[in-house]
């Protein structure tokens, strides 16, 4: 599922954003180079303008599980409503490196991630229904997924 977002400068300064986050936001602004819109005229007219206060992420299935892992002001951006959780329903995350991320409120309904490394991820909230995570790896002081117990490491179903 892949998911467009614009976030504007105006958006961030209203809720705070820190300096490092305001840099990585002119750093991604500077890269895009501004964004492209279209406009209505009072005429009724259209017309395209180049606006240098918004970004615009075009955000596959993999781009969001980079951010969920790797980003460390997505969380901030979610509480602060710029971005939306995770959306990857019925992904095939089979094996995936997802270690540390993120993936608080995520949308895996029906996903595959049996064998996936999931060791240190924040699930809390996650839809899981329907997902497959047999075989997943998992620390034993990791929060409990139900339906499931850690033996080993490994994510086996079975009694809590």
């Amino acid at each position: 599922m892949r998911l467009t977002v614009t976030i504007r400068e105006s958006d961030l300064r209203e809720r705070g954003a820190c300096g490092e986050g305001m840099r990585l936001y002119r750093d991604v602004l500077a890269l895009q180079g501004g964004v492209r819109v279209t406009v209505r005229l009072r005429s009724g007219e259209r017309v395209t303008k180049l606006r240098t206060d918004r970004v615009t992420l075009r955000l596959c299935v993999l781009a969001q599980l980079w951010l969920a892992r790797d980003c460390e002001h997505v969380w901030w951006l979610r509480d602060a409503g710029l971005i939306p959780t995770v959306q990857a329903p019925k992904a095939n995350l089979r094996g995936a490196n997802l270690r540390g991320a993120n993936l608080r409120g995520a949308n895996l309904y029906g996903a595959d991630l049996r064998g996936a490394n999931l060791c240190g991820a924040n699930l809390y909230g996650a839809d899981l229904c329907g997902a497959s995570i047999d075989g997943a790896r998992r620390w034993n002081g990791d929060p409990a997924i139900t339906g499931y117990e850690c033996r080993n490491g490994v994510l086996v179903r079975g009694p809590l």
